[in-house]
């Protein structure tokens, strides 16, 4: 994509080179030579706006990777109170899977809203394939269309939170295993739960 403009831009450069370099072409060098007192204003602005963008490119490409790596530790975080919630609930274990599985697909959806809705080269059913690959078993087809095919907006990411809520809040309010009593008036791990989630 970069490649032919650099190229154009040597061969222009080679071109000029040769032109000038020339015998009898003492009066075009003298032309050029006066424009020089013109061109290095320019020069001056244009390298620190170049330098300028190319830092605050770097800086958002930084931010990113941390940004990913918070949505990752929060992840880990949030798995982990469940997995202590879940333990003396009835049904806790299915509940903990479809946790796991839907905060494991959530850095997947985030990553799919973050993508451009049209790549060159790709057609919508390509796309949608890889889509669907990244998510491999971790949702069933059904739970995966939902995810990847909410609409041109691409809102997999509010489908996710949205189960993760329902699912957090099924935790919060089951019944405990050993005592029977409402687990919404304990506050412990699965309202802790349900808090971190909506933080």
């Amino acid at each position: 994509m970069i490649a032919l403009p650099l190229v154009v831009i040597t061969i222009w450069g080679v071109l000029w080179c040769g032109i000038l370099s020339m015998d009898g072409m003492e009066s075009v060098r003298d032309a050029v030579a006066d424009l020089e007192g013109l061109i290095t204003p320019l020069l001056v602005p244009v390298s620190f706006l170049l330098v300028f963008r190319l830092g605050r490119a770097a800086v958002r490409f930084w931010d990113a990777r941390s940004s990913t790596g918070k949505i990752v530790e929060m992840c880990r975080v949030i798995i982990s109170t469940a997995a202590v919630g879940c333990a003396t609930i009835e049904d806790g274990t299915e509940l903990l899977n479809d946790f796991a599985r839907y905060l494991c697909a959530y850095p997947i959806a985030v990553k799919n809203f973050l993508r451009p809705s049209a790549r060159k080269g790709w057609g919508k059913d390509a796309k949608d394939m890889k889509r669907r690959f990244e998510l491999g078993q971790l949702l069933s087809d059904s739970e995966a269309e939902a995810v990847l095919n909410t609409s041109d907006v691409n809102l997999g990411t509010i489908v996710i939170l949205n189960k993760l809520r329902q699912l957090a809040w099924m935790a919060a309010t089951a019944k405990d295993t050993q005592g029977g009593s409402d687990a919404s008036l304990d506050l412990g791990p699965r309202d802790m739960l349900y808090r971190q989630l909506n933080e």
